[in-house]
This record gives structure tokens, C-alpha cells and sequence, in this order.
């Protein structure tokens, strides 16, 4: 069977060594970014300070106007490592999809071998290492590509702290504890040696606003993992797929499935998702998985899951993120309003609990703030407006709706 060039066409290649890298993922950002600071641009690409994944390219324009950025564009750049001259080949081809023409980087060496090879995979390795230590300060955010059968980068993330997620102590204490734990060496060797499939899945579970989703972002956070979200509702998702999703997970990430509880009915049939109930539970089995892979399914409604789902092996931990508690309410006010007195964090409480009862969200907390975020700590404090829509205008003037 002949092996077609990486760089297109039909002709095959039968000297150097070549190796392809898919376009968007982390080390072909991590390539991009090393050739920008190491080798004269041969073209440039514009991208604006807001688009998807922007903050990983290297920026090479001197002194950029406004939110303009030059990166790095289609070309060949001479790279040198360890003693080796290496081509990197930026190309785009087939139809424009997504605002843009389909892209691959090939790294390439005049001549092949095992030593040639092995220098290569160092220099990516060397080359992967430096971008993460340049990237501090952000994940990145991960979807799986079902037509291209690979996770491809939708985003950076900005880090989040733990201190930015208030939970009763003891839930949060748990979490990262457990995962810190998981997450060592020694944990690994254990589940290595006695042939248990190496991975931790979480369940989270309660009503919408209470957190989960900036929870996850802020464990990936801590640990420096990226998260790779998965649509389980995505309609190319097939079980195969989502095998094969779930065995190339990315190295250092963290897996999110989302409002996992509206997939199937009470008879296990799918409702938006071409996933059978049986290709996710062999999914989430993770058979033969060396990785160390933390997931975290989310659901509002724990009860309507199928017990088969988040039984022993399957789900390891279950943790219920539910209304705020008095506490969690007056660490957030003080998180907000660092100077506010014992006081102050009680007369809120009280305010709150009279206007929203017991089932106040950390979500409608939020929002209580950045209605007040002008306003002094008395008012703050005192005029509470949880659930209620946005504002309104009425005869030139700003009315609660």
C-alpha cells in the first residue's frame, strides 16, 4: 500500500522523513509560535484580538494597530535543533470551510532513519514545552471534530482560580483532594498494576445556576488541564465515534458531557443523539485507557438517570452543587465588597433570603452584582432584585421589569 505525500496530490514520497500535524490542535500552535520567534515571516495572517484561539499565536507584527494581529502564514521555515536542519511547510488546501481553506503543517527532514525520527519527536517535544510554559494564564477549550475524527481547539480559556468558585468548604476540599490524588504518580502505577481502567469520573448534579460548569473550568485550571467538552447531541456522533473520541482524548485534560440526563428516555432510547444508552456506557467504561482521564458528567435531574449510568466503575464520585447556602451567600457579598463588616455580609443575607426564599442560585448572585457593580455597599446590601429580567427604559428612565 503506498502512503500519498502530506502535502497533497498523488504523488507518493519515497525519501526524508515527514510528519503531518492536524490544524487547529495544540502542537501545531505550539510549531506556529516557535517558527514566528525563531525565523523571518514568509507570509502573515490577520486575525483580530477577539477571534477563537488568537491568544496562542505569536504575534510578529512590531507595535500591532488596535486589535490587529500579524501571525504567522503559509509558507516553508528553516528550523534548526540539535544539530538538525528541519523544513516546516505551512500549507492550506481543499474548499474554504469556516472563513477559511482547510490547513496542515508537515515537519520534514532531507533524510529518514530512526535517529532522524527521534530527533524530530524531541524537537516537537522541546517545542510543546516552551508553548505551555509561554501560555500561563489560559486553558484551552477542546470540541470533538466528528467529520475529521479529531478534538480540534475552539478556544483559550482564561484561567479560573478555586478562590472564584465559593462552595461549602467541604464539597470543594473534597473535589480537588480527590483529584490532586488521582492525578499522582503513585495512583496511576496502582491502577496500572492491577489492570483497572486509569481514569476518575465525576458527577455533578442540581439545579441550573449553581455552578457546575465554572466549577469544572476552575478544577481544569488548577491542575493546568485543558477541557474538552463533548456534544453528545452532535448529530455525526455515532457510537464508534465516541469511542474513538474517548480514546484520543488529549494528554492532560479534562472530559465534560453536558446535561447528560436529556439524552435518553425512561426505556433507554434516544431522544436528540445518535448514541446508543449501550455505546455510552462502553465509552465511559474506559477500557484499556492509560491516560489518567477526569470527566465529569453534569445533570440537572440526577433522579431521571439510568442507574447503569452512575453505578460503581462507571461514576466514582457524586457530588450535589445545589442552592446557596447562608455562608455561601455572605462569602460571596464579601468577595465582591472586601470591606464589608460582619454587618453588612448579615443585613444581605437577610435581604436575600427574604426576596428569594431558599432557592437562590449562585448564578442569580452574580447577577445581583453586576446589576450593583456601581453602587455603593448600603445599596448593594439593601435592594435585592433576584430572578427579575434585565432592566427596562421607560420615559428616559431606568426601570426594574
Amino acid at each position: 500500500m503506498a502512503v500519498l505525500s502530506p502535502y497533497g496530490g498523488h504523488d507518493t514520497l519515497t525519501t526524508g522523513c515527514h510528519i503531518e500535524m492536524l490544524v487547529p490542535s495544540r502542537i501545531s500552535q505550539a510549531l506556529l509560535s516557535y517558527a514566528a520567534k525563531h525565523v523571518p515571516p514568509v507570509s502573515l495572517k490577520a486575525s483580530h484580538g477577539g477571534d477563537s484561539g488568537s491568544e496562542d499565536e505569536a504575534d510578529v507584527s512590531e507595535g500591532g494597530k488596535g486589535d490587529i494581529k500579524l501571525s504567522l502564514g503559509h509558507g516553508e521555515y528553516e528550523l534548526e535543533h540539535d544539530g538538525h536542519k528541519f523544513m516546516l511547510h505551512s500549507l492550506g488546501w481543499g474548499k474554504v470551510v469556516k472563513g477559511g481553506r482547510n490547513a496542515s503543517l508537515v515537519l520534514s527532514h532531507a533524510t529518514g532513519g530512526t535517529a532522524v525520527r527521534d530527533a524530530m519527536q524531541g524537537f516537537l517535544a522541546k517545542v510543546v514545552e516552551e508553548h505551555e510554559k509561554n501560555r500561563k494564564g489560559h486553558i484551552a477549550l477542546y470540541c470533538y471534530n466528528c467529520e475529521y475524527g479529531c478534538w480540534t481547539k475552539e478556544k483559550s480559556l482564561r484561567k479560573r482560580s478555586l478562590s472564584s468558585i465559593i462552595l461549602p468548604s467541604s464539597v470543594m476540599d473534597s473535589l480537588v483532594g480527590d483529584v490532586r490524588k488521582f492525578l499522582d504518580a503513585d495512583t496511576k502505577g496502582w491502577f496500572l498494576k492491577n489492570f483497572i481502567p486509569y481514569k476518575r469520573t465525576f458527577l455533578l448534579h442540581g439545579p441550573p445556576g449553581c455552578g457546575k460548569s465554572s466549577l469544572i473550568t476552575a478544577v481544569a485550571s488548577e491542575f493546568d488541564c485543558s477541557v474538552c467538552m463533548m456534544s453528545l447531541a452532535d448529530p455525526k456522533l455515532t457510537d464508534y465515534a465516541l469511542l474513538s473520541a474517548m480514546q484520543s482524548v488529549p494528554k492532560k485534560s479534562v472530559l465534560y458531557f453536558e446535561d447528560i440526563d436529556a439524552l435518553f428516555d425512561t426505556h433507554r432510547e434516544a431522544k436528540d443523539t445518535r448514541v446508543t444508552f449501550a455505546g455510552l456506557l462502553n465509552a465511559l467504561d474506559g477500557v484499556g485507557d492509560p491516560r489518567g482521564t477526569v470527566s465529569f458528567l453534569t445533570t440537572n435531574h440526577k433522579d431521571h438517570l439510568d442507574g447503569a449510568l452512575v453505578r460503581p466503575g462507571r461514576v466514582d464520585v457524586h457530588i450535589e452543587l445545589s442552592y446557596a447556602t447562608d455562608d455561601q451567600i455572605s462569602r460571596t457579598f464579601l468577595r465582591f465588597y472586601p470591606e464589608a463588616t460582619a454587618a453588612d455580609r448579615s443585613t444581605f443575607v437577610s435581604a436575600v433570603r427574604k426576596n428569594g426564599s431558599k432557592r437562590v442560585t449562585m448564578a442569580q448572585l452574580q447577577e445581583h452584582f453586576i446589576q450593583h457593580r456601581l453602587n455603593p455597599i448600603e445599596t448593594a446590601a439593601r435592594e435585592i432584585h433576584l430572578g427579575e429580567a434585565t432592566h427596562e427604559v421607560s420615559n428616559g428612565k431606568m426601570m426594574w421589569s
